[in-house]
């Protein structure tokens, strides 16, 4: 299989999707071809079978429109070069280009982990085949086409260094600073140990995004407002690449994101072989409640974090082991790779929304052929007027037959077409007889004086009718096995 990858960034130094890097390298093992487009690309090297396509945003900001435009020159223009299509996180490319791919056969499948969501998640999901997440929090979660997906953890990055050990008493957060990663609890939970006399230190790894700058200078300010300038130290973010050591350098890492996200951070950490309190429920059900604290519950943080940190080395070293050695392989990039390429490869069932979505664009096509003959007809003939739109539905006909065989039910039986033309034209007959019908009944008796109108009201009806026929009739599907 070939695929068709779209994510935001393409940049192994990235300090929070320099990972992706690393997924399109595992994928590249398991897939024919990877066509990858990201919005921003950056340092990357990968296999001679995957090529990176940019919206641009690396040579400076350019406007929304710009960007879309790029992005159905880049889809059309590679339409020949995969057969399927992901897309991570972003929604957006789903509610964009979906139409076209569902029109063309090429399933979607969308990567969307977090708790929040709206009525654009709820149409992107119906336009996939499959949608994948890693927490059964998470927002996507509950869509009957979910499936739940390892984290992805490249252990051959992040794994114990042995010359590499903890310095005492040392707390972690890494990751982009933002509310929603509840960073203020952590700090929170650092003055109450301070406040009991424990001795620790918090390292806070991560940068903010514009929107977010706010949210930064507030947890600078709790920090100087606790008189904790001497324990609490912010850092920029760092590459991807830079993580295993920074992990490895903590005793303990501590995750504050809500459930639904189930952040990769968490297993990076727990593989370099720090210890990880976390509150997400997600990790709760895999490590145990003892790893685990509700969400803005400092109090209750503080507590796992002194037991932690009054831990001897040598304990703190075989506990963290075992969690490692239990936890870790099931979330790997390895794991990742095999299980996205069974749900890849297997023949997606087309969801009701794509069929629909097919159905209109053939009774579009077929209409508009079918009301431009009409205008061209009575504009430049003196053709009765039911004569012209006798002509015009028999001229749409062919137009309509294929469209519906090949695109709307692909999955019908090819080796049936004779039998299925027979009925189809037979079936046209009939509609073409309701056609003139309601067209007579609408512009002569109801005096909407209108053909073209007239005509258009027409089309409504007969389409409805005709997807149940086509449907569960002339066009039905090939019983699967």
């Amino acid at each position: 299989m070939k695929l068709l990858i779209l994510t935001q960034t393409v940049d192994s130094h990235d300090p929070v999707l320099g990972f992706f890097h690393r997924w399109i390298g595992e994928f590249s093992h398991r897939f024919e071809q990877l066509t990858v487009v990201c919005l921003r690309e950056g340092a990357h090297a990968l296999p001679h079978n995957v090529a990176v396509h940019s919206l641009g945003k690396e040579k400076g900001r350019a406007s929304r429109l710009r960007y879309v435009l790029r992005l159905y020159r880049l889809i059309w223009r590679e339409r020949n070069n995969y057969d399927a299509v992901l897309v991570h996180m972003n929604q957006e490319y789903v509610l964009l280009a979906g139409p076209f791919w569902l029109l063309f056969g090429k399933p979607i499948y969308l990567w969307r982990n977090h708790y929040a969501g709206s009525w654009a998640t709820n149409l992107a999901g119906r336009l996939c085949a499959q949608v994948f997440c890693t927490s059964k929090s998470s927002y996507t979660a509950t869509f009957a086409n979910t499936t739940l997906m390892p984290v992805g953890i490249d252990t051959g990055v992040f794994h114990p260094t042995p010359d590499a050990s903890p310095l005492p008493h040392t707390i972690l957060s890494l990751g982009r600073i933002a509310p929603s990663k509840h960073v203020e609890t952590i700090i929170e939970a650092v003055a109450l140990l301070a406040k009991k006399g424990v001795t620790c230190s918090l390292d806070i790894y991560g940068d903010a995004l514009p929107e977010h700058a706010n949210y930064l200078e507030s947890l600078r300010a709790r920090v100087h407002e606790s008189g904790l300038q001497e324990v609490v130290a912010f850092h920029g973010g760092v590459a991807n690449t830079d993580t295993p050591m920074v992990y490895a350098a903590h005793a303990v890492f501590v995750n504050a994101s809500r459930s639904g996200m189930f952040d990769k951070t968490i297993f990076e950490a727990l593989a370099s072989g720090a210890l990880v309190v976390a509150a997400s429920d997600d990790w709760k059900a895999l490590a145990g409640e003892e790893w685990w604290f509700a969400l803005d519950d400092a109090a209750q943080l503080a507590q796992r974090l002194e037991y932690v940190l009054r831990l001897a080395p040598e304990i703190r070293h075989t506990t963290a082991e075992a969690l490692r050695s239990r936890l870790v392989k099931p979330q790997s990039l390895e794991a990742l790779g095999a299980a996205l390429q069974r749900a890849m490869t297997v023949s997606p069932r087309l969801t009701k929304t794509a069929l629909l979505a097919r159905y209109l664009f053939a009774g579009v096509t077929a209409t508009a052929t079918n009301l431009a003959l009409t205008f061209l007809l009575e504009r430049f003939t003196s053709l009765h007027y039911l004569v012209v739109v006798s002509l015009a539905v028999l001229a749409a006909v062919v137009v309509s037959f294929t469209l519906q065989k090949y695109v709307t039910f692909s999955g019908a039986h090819h080796s049936q077409t004779r039998t299925q033309f027979g009925l189809f034209a037979a079936f046209a007959l009939f509609n073409l007889c309701v056609n003139d019908v309601l067209v007579y009944l609408i512009f002569s008796v109801a005096g909407l004086h209108m053909l073209v109108v007239a005509e258009a009201l027409a089309a409504v009806i007969v389409a409805g009718y005709s997807f149940f026929l086509y449907r569960h009739g002339i066009f039905k599907p090939k019983a699967r096995v």
